[in-house]
């Protein structure tokens, strides 16, 4: 998803955690063609992605604000905590 990969070149499963309202909007325009949601009872959902993590992509769960946050690869959720503090 985008121009700048983070880390490497090769694709890589990505989950997310997004509220009800989030889950609605990513069930209607998918982040990525490999995007699946597991909802859950309780309103959330767990969405997973198979893709090249970017600075782009950051930028997109950014703009969710805390409705949508990085679960999986531990890398990807240190390196957006970084990228938060500069």
């Amino acid at each position: 998803y985008g121009v700048f990969p983070l880390k490497t070149d090769t694709s890589e499963k990505v989950v997310l955690i997004a509220d009800a309202l989030s889950t609605k909007f990513l069930s209607a325009y998918p982040i990525h063609s490999s995007q699946k949601i597991d909802k859950s009872p309780e309103g959330f959902s767990e969405i997973t992605l198979n893709l090249i993590p970017t600075m782009e992509l950051i930028r997109l769960i950014w703009s969710y604000g805390k409705s949508l946050t990085i679960q999986y690869p531990p890398w990807l959720v240190e390196q957006e905590i970084e990228l938060r503090m500069l």
